[in-house]
């Protein structure tokens, strides 16, 4: 049974909706066999992503990450429901080569990108599916019907395969995806992944091996987790600038594998007032921007769809952030292309600046960088550390006091706004009023004027920091994971 789900028929010919699929039988780069038939009578829904090599829109598509997750919970290593196969249709201008993205006629390395089965030279079956020169994706049920999917992310791609082809998942299976802030204004910061149960079973057990650029370790979760339900696994710290992983290894005892790869960035310093430059690329539409603070708390937002008709079009912002501390600013892009518009065509790439503000006028800029140099995105990232006053005389002003990071697990620092002050008579106590046995680690320089506190012994729960600075005090609250 076709759910609403399944796209309607494409403009170009390929096969209706509700078509018996031909079969076939191709080999992968790998020299593994797949046939049609045989994937169908196991009771596999079979996803066909029929690409080519220099086709930009189809390196946009595989940036979503939805074909490859599909693959990851459902696939061969997965619970074994789902084969996804990309198959390279242009036999006469492309290659291996082009896979590999060492071609002429291709948009990136292909093999690096892509986790399911690549095949090469497949413009038969590419043919036997109604294609003429224009990429598409297309599933077959076990039943042996086709359809045509327009949208590719995960969440569509989970629906089309399972429930819109009457199939069930057999055996344990679970989506996982990051949590948390990308960036930290501290020197690490705690990671976590999201584990969603998208079985049929309740989950028991599952364990990790997580990977901090240096060492790996196995994390194990054992709990109730019912179907279509969400658990949050702490996997520990990560210092700035870290590539981390978590590859699922096991659900309720069966092995599993399904690896994220993740970064930690660092945090630049800037003032409470900032000028947002955005110049837009041929697409504005597709633009938007969001600043959070470290609770995921929005301070300003520019959606997306709302610079529609603004073309190659200089747009400027003043942000007034409410306090000082730790912020995330992300650019976004609906279709995933970023900024990075000259891949389509003859189309001036667009740009980010970030720039400090004092009185109403830009100071200096803290974050340059061209829409080309970024490379295509989604979402991308960049950590804000707050931690100076804007438009006073810093010298007569009292002190405003950063903390970070928020939520934390070993550390906390405490910044002051003003340069030269000392921070003294600082303390921690929790919600009792008890006083906590913290000690100071380190006094940073005299320029950064902060404070970290050691908070590796305190039980996981919320609590107060007091401070004074000869001549003013307060007290700010903050969470130990």
């Amino acid at each position: 049974m076709m759910l609403s789900l399944i796209a309607a028929q494409s403009a170009w010919a390929q096969l209706p909706d509700g078509s018996e699929a031909p079969d076939f039988s191709v080999v992968d780069l790998e020299g593994e066999t797949w046939t049609l038939s045989t994937l169908l009578d196991s009771g596999n829904t079979v996803v066909l992503n029929f690409g080519a090599t220099w086709c930009t829109s189809c390196w946009v598509d595989e940036q979503k990450g939805g074909l490859n997750g599909l693959h990851n919970v459902f696939g061969p290593e997965g619970s074994g429901d789902v084969t996804v196969l990309f198959l390279e249709f242009d036999d006469a201008f492309t290659s291996v080569a082009d896979l590999s993205g060492s071609g002429s006629n291709s948009t990136g390395s292909w093999l690096e990108v892509v986790d399911y089965p690549v095949v090469d030279s497949a413009g038969s079956v590419h043919e036997l599916y109604g294609g003429s020169d224009e990429p598409f994706v297309c599933l077959v049920c076990p039943d042996g019907l086709v359809a045509n999917l327009n949208a590719l992310d995960f969440d569509f791609l989970h629906q089309a395969a399972l429930s819109g082809c009457d199939n069930d998942a057999d055996g344990p299976a679970a989506w996982i995806e990051r949590d948390g802030l990308q960036s930290t204004c501290g020197e690490e910061a705690a990671v976590g992944i999201l584990l969603t149960n998208l079985g049929n079973d309740t989950l028991v057990s599952a364990t990790m091996d997580f990977g901090d650029g240096i060492d790996t370790t196995e994390v194990m979760w054992v709990g109730t987790l019912a179907v279509d339900s969400t658990v949050f696994i702490d996997l520990g710290d990560v210092d700035v600038s870290t590539t981390w992983s978590a590859t699922l290894t096991s659900l309720n005892g069966v092995s599993r594998s399904h690896v994220k790869h993740e970064t930690l960035e660092g945090a630049t310093s800037t003032t409470t007032a900032l000028e947002v430059k955005l110049t837009t690329d041929h697409w504005p539409e597709e633009s938007g921007w969001r600043l959070t603070d470290d609770q995921g708390t929005v301070v300003e937002e520019v959606s997306i769809g709302s610079l529609d008709g603004l073309q190659e079009t200089t747009l400027t912002w003043e942000v007034e952030v409410p306090a000082l501390g730790c912020y995330e600013f992300t650019l976004l892009d609906a279709v995933g292309d970023g900024l990075e518009a000259d891949v389509f065509g003859d189309y001036p790439n667009g740009s980010l600046t970030i720039s400090n503000m004092d009185l109403g006028e830009v100071t200096t800029p803290v974050v340059e960088w061209q829409g080309g140099d970024e490379g295509a995105f989604f979402e991308r990232v960049i950590g804000l550390r707050v931690d100076e006053v804007s438009g006073t005389d810093m010298q007569d002003a009292a002190p405003a006091i950063a903390l970070y990071p928020n939520p934390a697990q070993h550390a906390i620092t405490l910044s002051s706004s003003v340069s030269g002050v000392a921070l003294s008579e600082v303390a921690v106590f929790d919600m009792a009023g008890r006083r906590m046995p913290v000690s100071a680690v380190q006094n940073r320089s005299s320029m950064q004027h902060a404070l970290e506190l050691d908070i590796q012994s305190l039980a996981t729960g919320v609590y107060f920091v007091r401070w004074g600075t000869g001549n003013a005090a307060g007290s700010m609250s903050f969470q130990k994971r």
